[in-house]
């Protein structure tokens, strides 16, 4: 173990604000071990419940884990977040639960909901309180994702309570091949049933940890409430039993975590920028290996950080895993560049060809950074400038150090296993391969590129490159870990892609306004009186003799659909120029395809959009509509509630099958219809 015996690497009040005691330390590679673990721990919650993060979703699930079988208390509550904690709430009298979401966090997340729509969906229960945290400077990101449970033990890392992250990292698991089985499962990670979990395709990860340093981040959290509703939360008696899930086995025992941040200045509060600093002290400290996995890179103190290590004649190794897009729609295109100009500078700094850039299987969704045998770091959403100084971020670090744990040995030992594995699941092989390339003082270069060269068309055994000509296409959905010169190539698909949900954002609103403002015009402008039945009529009796009258008067419904003009009008000059069974079918027929039309442009526009404006509550009548089918738009029909076209465009947003929607409309338009077509003369009078 390569390791200063004299002075740790962890200082409290310069690269990390606490250090404290943590009797077990447990590190969740998945989605799934998280939830399943935090459902545990929530239902042995007493007394609080403090919840901080990015977007908090009330409608995520918390399943059991598939291979543990669920108890009978277990099954008596619901999975859904919110529900589950009032269902808690209600049978505990003295249970209260506090969840602090970002209140802007639908400007990066496009499926987050709009704070008015988050509030109203949190509002289940008195004792379930729900804030939007707003005490951030001008930019800056709420990227905590934090939960304390009974202020005895804490989750904290990467991974968001949001449905999205659900359905991507529970939905697609990819299984692991099995093992031969070690003699002690404490040290052996491959025997952990959360680690087994890692080599998911979506690689996030989350550290559940108990003792004084839970307690410290009950303090964090409890401090971020405050900051953003001005009062104090609930305090807790620390005399409650440690509620660790049972089917959790601890990664390390008997250490000291540091609890590391950022913050920006902001009122009072002065800034912290202990991420950064631990960043840069501990690239300087390194001796032999450096591995970054970060979904993105883009900070200047990255560079200025890795210029000494990377200049040196006996540097470390480094290995930088990041992922070829950037999610959200704000700023990608932004960062994209941000990232080609770092991937230019690091190039041009690694004269000895140490610094491997690679692409690795699977979504990069958080931020790990393990320095030689020494030290874990898990927890910051990603190494940009905005995210080292500007945003709210909570990170913990591990240090194999005397000072810093019982057992250094031990836990130096676990610090590597859990370094191999992160390898192994970024970039596409077993543990054991990866084990076999670093045994005895092995080159991670080596690893990289033998990784690439098996994996990819191109391959480079050198520093990353960002040319100026034109690049190959990347594959759309990469599988395998892209070499480096393929990796700049992949960023123009990212810019493309964020340039496209921009303009399909402003072509819903355009769309939106442009039906609203025909509807409005038909009703209460001149427009009303240029077109009136007697001109329609006019207008149908110069066609009704054609052979192809039928297809005018379809034709005339649809294109009167687009622009809005109520239906009535429609069927209405109808009847006035056929038969009385003609106009039936011609009318009814009109209608249904022009609501056919409109119904398409509603699917086309999809439920995103709404659902993002709407929130819970649209998506619970979206459900209703649903479930209610036939029935549901039959009974819009009849109702008078809206204008034709607003029922059709909203019924094609909605989940409504098309042929329900259809059958419906049948059902209810044709009453009317009738009506109108037997009785128009005397309505006309």
């Amino acid at each position: 173990m390569r390791t200063n015996p004299e002075r740790a690497l962890l200082s409290a009040g310069r690269n990390c604000w606490r250090i404290e005691d943590a009797h077990r330390v447990a590190l969740l590679g998945s989605a799934p071990a998280y939830f399943d673990a935090l459902r545990q721990a929530l239902m042995a919650a007493r007394r609080t419940v403090r919840i901080v993060g990015f977007h908090l979703d009330p409608e995520l699930p918390l399943p059991v884990a598939a291979g543990r079988e669920a108890t009978e208390a277990e099954r008596a509550f619901p999975e859904p977040l919110a529900d589950l904690l009032v269902a808690l709430q209600r049978r505990r009298r003295g249970l209260r639960s506090f969840a602090l979401g970002w209140d802007a966090a639908m400007l990066h997340d496009p499926k987050a909901e709009w704070p008015e729509a988050q509030r109203a969906a949190w509002k289940r229960d008195r004792r379930l309180q729900f804030c939007l945290d707003g005490a951030h400077p001008s930019g800056a990101v709420q990227q905590h994702k934090l939960v304390v449970v009974d202020d005895a033990l804490a989750f904290v890392g990467g991974i968001d309570l949001s449905v999205d992250r659900f359905r991507t990292q529970v939905t697609e698991p990819a299984e692991e091949p099995q093992k031969e089985p070690r003699k002690d499962p404490r040290k052996d990670p491959r025997k952990n049933p959360q680690a087994r979990s890692a080599a998911t395709p979506a690689l996030q990860w989350q550290a559940m940890l108990d003792g004084p340093a839970a307690a410290a981040l009950a303090t964090l959290a409890a401090d971020r409430w405050q900051a953003a509703v001005r009062r104090a939360p609930r305090a807790v008696r620390p005399d409650v039993a440690v509620p660790w899930p049972d089917a959790v086995v601890a990664d390390f025992t008997s250490l000291r975590v540091a609890v590391v941040r950022t913050r920006a200045a902001h009122g009072a509060e002065r800034a912290v920028t202990e991420v950064r600093q631990l960043l840069i002290d501990a690239l300087a400290a390194a001796q032999q290996r450096v591995v970054i996995t970060t979904p993105l890179a883009t900070a200047v103190d990255l560079v200025h950080a890795l210029e000494a290590p990377l200049q040196a004649a006996t540097g470390p190794e480094v290995l930088l895993l990041t992922a070829p897009e950037v999610e959200g729609w704000l700023d990608p295109v932004a960062a994209l560049a941000r990232r080609a100009a770092l991937l230019a500078r690091l190039q041009a700094l690694d004269r000895h060809g140490r610094l491997r850039v690679i692409s690795p299987k699977g979504q990069v969704l958080s931020t790990v950074v393990v320095i030689d045998d020494r030290l874990l770091v898990t927890g910051p959403a990603a190494l940009t400038n905005r995210a080292l100084a500007l945003d709210s971020e909570c990170c913990i670090a591990i240090e194999a150090h005397p000072s810093m744990a019982d057992d250094p040995a031990a836990t130096s030992a676990a610090i590597v296993g859990w370094r191999d594995r992160l390898l192994a699941a970024h970039l596409g092989i077993d543990v054991d391969t990866v084990e076999d390339a670093l045994r005895a003082g092995g080159s991670l270069v080596v690893l990289a590129d033998r990784c690439a060269a098996d994996t990819t068309a191109s391959t480079t055994t050198s520093a990353p490159s960002v040319r100026n000509g034109p690049q190959a296409p990347p594959d759309p959905t990469p599988e395998q870990p892209i070499a480096a010169d393929r990796f700049a190539a992949a960023l123009q698909s990212g810019a493309a892609a964020a340039s496209s949900s921009r303009a399909q954002i402003v072509a819903v609103v355009v769309l939106v306004v442009a039906m609203l403002s025909l509807t409005a015009a038909w009703r209460w402008t001149p427009l009303s009186e240029m077109v009136d039945v007697q001109m329609l009529a006019a207008q149908a009796r110069k066609v009704a003799d054609s052979p192809l009258a039928p297809l005018w008067v379809l034709l005339a419904f649809m294109v009167g659909s687009v622009v809005a003009m109520p239906v009535t009008l429609l069927i209405v000059a109808t009847s006035l120029v056929f038969s009385p069974v003609w106009a039936f079918v011609y009318a009814l027929t009109g209608a249904l395809a022009a609501s056919a039309l409109n119904f398409a442009i509603g699917r086309a526009i999809g439920g995103g959009f709404v659902g993002r404006i709407g929130g819970q509550r649209w998506s619970r009548l979206n459900r209703r509509l649903a479930d209610s089918g036939v029935l549901a738009i039959f009974t819009l029909r009849i109702l008078p509630l809206a204008p034709f076209v607003v029922i059709n465009l909203a019924a094609g947003a909605s989940h409504v099958r098309f042929r329900d929607f259809m059958l419906g409309s049948l059902l209810g338009m044709a009453p009317g219809v009738l009506t109108i077509s037997v009785f128009s003369d005397l309505l006309m009078r």
